[in-house]
Order: structure tokens, then sequence, then C-alpha cells
């Protein structure tokens, strides 16, 4: 059977037209085996593989809101000391140690916020889980019924 959605794009070349890319709208938008979550934005589209269809509205939930919480996050997780410098003697002690260590003065090294922002997220669909009984428990017929 011909696909119907096939396309070849050509480029001159010269005097005559030579095929450069080919576009099959099946191919690209085809899914392997499992539950997916698809986000469409103006002008981005995300796709989750192997999502658990209970967590899917809150994997939904969490993705435009990621850039925000990855601001809070970095807020909250910005190096500090452990108290604050309270006398000249301290604040004289921390500023000469600042400028012999230079740019090395920072030798401690936190997660990405994007590593921080993955295990938000495994975070709540692990306690989602685990807050959320079974559907076959409360006697509703799930949603995905493997083999069928």
């Amino acid at each position: 059977m011909e696909n119907e959605m096939k396309e070849t794009f050509y480029r001159k070349v010269g005097h005559r037209y030579k095929p450069v890319l080919e576009y099959d709208s099946n191919m690209l938008d085809a899914f392997p085996a499992g539950a997916h979550l698809v986000v469409c934005e103006p002008g981005c589209k995300s796709t989750f593989y192997n999502v658990e269809p209970d967590h899917a509205s809150l994997l939904a939930a969490f993705h435009p809101h990621r850039e925000e919480l990855g601001k809070v996050l970095r807020k909250a997780s910005e190096l500090r000391m452990q108290r604050k410098i309270t006398t000249p003697r301290e604040r004289e002690a921390w500023k000469a140690w600042a400028s012999i260590m230079g740019d090395e003065m920072m030798v401690l090294e936190w997660s990405s916020i994007s590593d921080l922002l993955d295990t938000l997220e495994k975070s709540l669909v692990r306690f989602a889980s685990e807050i959320a009984p079974d559907p076959t428990e409360r006697g509703e017929v799930p949603l995905f019924v493997e083999g069928v």
C-alpha cells in the first residue's frame, strides 16, 4: 500500500532538480508500544514515553511549570555559608580567603537544576503511586489492560 503522506523535496542544482529530503508523516508521528504523553505548546512539542497512565495528569501539570520551578529550586539551592558573618574579623577572613582562592573559590558543586527537577518529577510520581489506591481495588476497570 502506497503511503499518501510521503513527500520528496528537491533542490535545484544547475539546470536539474535533485531529491534532497523525503518526508513521511507516518514515520515521524509513529509511537512505540506503551502509553505516551504529548504536550504541545506554541513552537514546541514534548513527548514523554512509557508514562504510567495514572500519572499522566501529574506530569502534564508539572511540565509547563518546569522553568518556574527551576528558578525556585535554583534560588533555594544557592551555595551559602551555614551562618552569617557577624564580626568584622570574620568578614576580613572571608574576603582574604576569597581573594586567595579566586576562580577556585567555588570548590563545592551542587546538582544541576535540571537534575533536581527530574528528581522532583520522579518523586511526585512515586508519591502519587503510594497514595493513590489501585483502581481495581475500588472495583473500577483499568483504562489500559495488558494484552487487550
